[in-house]
């Protein structure tokens, strides 16, 4: 394709950007760039390919190298994936020990993005034998949801492989934990957005519904487990991975009473769990089965870096300036404890990150029964695209919304995409999105004189 057949799709710099994305000119001080550049440094300086995953860690290393194309953070992400791949820790007739929710949950999601970045079919492989392993033994009978763990009783467990006999299964952990229901709610719903398998969307709707339904207060928020005899409430992980798993359903179905659910509980986040005297969110709150009149204000770097990122997504989507001042004084309240956290500053890196960069923002407008809106979209999850904000919007209902970001309300679908921002005409063909995100994450960069395939 020649030049002047490309004209049409070359970006711009800054062109007609909404004001309220351009974020990084209301920053306190505080937050900078050096702390990404920082924790960067301490996780390679110490970072052992053979020890147990360290998924935000993981997280943090993809974004980094995204940005970047570092060969150190490359090499520790395939070498600690490769290594986890071999053991097959999610394999039945692998010895180790306990098999969580919460650990096969968060290797689905990085395997999927590894698999995004590097294009290595192993990647993919090993993420749909997670799921596989998940859907056989941890989906509860009759229930749509997950069950905890399952157990290795092999006495010999924490010997050498080989020459052991087949361990033996104990019996489900049948106790299902919120936060472990939301990571593989986002992991299934990942799934589906990339590989497009359907009953991975199936297995999240239904979970999500179940929650909802039966974990969730609307005085205490989301519950944090279940066990037939007796529940828990007011942890703070509990709310912020469940806040995830509506947004990443708002994004991957279209349907709004997710985001609406997000924005809800988000609200009653802040509200119990903030401290707005010294910023930052406390892990727990006092709960009666307990008889604990106190609870100790402890915050943790690692669940209050996740807290940040999920609340910028709450923002970059609704707009709403109160989720973003939250998000600044909770990251500036941990400014000076970076430097002792370790790995757990990972997550803490990756939401300084996306303070310090505006979100990559990608609008669909049309008519939300049209299925041609939905094969934009799902165009728009195929690739790694950091920091990725998309909202969904009907021509009719959302008509001034649409007139405030300075689109075109038409029932003909099309997507509207700022990157890194760089803002491109609406696209209405889903292979010109493919080739436009395509670009940016093999070139690192907006290039306009890169061709369109």
């Amino acid at each position: 394709m020649d030049k002047t057949q490309n004209n049409h799709l070359v970006s711009k710099p800054y062109d007609n950007i909404p004001p309220q994305w351009h974020d990084d000119q209301n920053l306190n001080d505080d937050i900078r760039y050096e702390i990404v550049e920082d924790i960067f440094n301490m996780i390679t300086a110490a970072y052992d390919q053979t020890t147990s995953p360290h998924t935000a860690v993981l997280n943090f290393l993809l974004e980094y190298y995204f940005k970047t194309k570092s060969e150190k953070a490359k090499e520790i992400i395939t070498k600690t994936l490769d290594t986890i791949s071999k053991c097959k820790v999610f394999d039945q007739e692998n010895p180790h020990y306990k098999k969580t929710l919460e650990d096969h949950a968060l290797l689905i999601d990085i395997y999927i993005k590894a698999y995004q970045v590097f294009q290595e079919k192993p990647f993919k492989d090993t993420a749909l034998e997670i799921i596989q392993y998940i859907t056989n033994n941890l989906v509860a009978e009759k229930k749509d949801v997950f069950y905890a763990s399952q157990t290795i009783t092999n006495e010999h467990h924490q010997l050498p492989l080989e020459g052991l006999p087949k361990p033996t299964l104990s019996s489900i952990d049948k106790t299902i934990h919120t936060d472990w229901n939301a990571m593989a709610i986002s992991a299934f719903l990942k799934a589906y957005q990339v590989f497009r398998d359907e009953t991975c969307l199936k297995t999240a709707i239904k979970t999500i519904h179940f929650l909802l339904n039966h974990y969730y207060d609307s005085e205490k928020g989301m519950l944090h487990y279940y066990d037939e005899t007796s529940y828990r409430t007011g942890q703070l992980k509990d709310q912020i991975y469940m806040i995830n798993a509506l947004i990443d359903a708002y994004e991957t179905t279209g349907e709004k009473n997710y985001l609406e659910q997000a924005v809800e509980i988000g609200e009653m986040v802040y509200d119990m769990f903030y401290d707005k005297d010294h910023g930052g969110f406390i892990e727990s709150l006092p709960y009666p089965d307990n008889h604990q009149d106190q609870v100790e204000i402890h915050k943790s770097i690692e669940n209050n870096g996740f807290a940040a990122q999920v609340f910028l997504r709450l923002y970059s989507i609704t707009e709403e300036w109160v989720f973003y001042d939250i998000i600044q004084t909770n990251l500036t309240s941990f400014v000076s404890e970076y430097k002792q956290a370790g790995y757990t500053a990972a997550a803490y890196g990756t939401g300084i990150n996306h303070l310090l960069h505006n979100a990559n923002h990608i609008t669909l407008v049309g008519d939300d029964d049209d299925d041609k809106l939905y094969e934009l979209l799902y165009e728009c999850h195929k690739f790694y695209i950091p920091r990725k904000a998309i909202k969904i919007l009907d021509y009719q209902i959302d008509r001034d919304r649409i007139k405030d970001l300075g689109y075109e309300p038409t029932p003909s679908p099309r997507a509207y995409i700022i990157i890194e921002n760089h803002r491109f005409p609406p696209i209405q063909n889903p292979s010109i999105i493919h080739s436009t995100l395509l670009r940016l994450q093999y070139g690192g960069k907006i290039n306009a004189s890169i061709p369109f395939n």
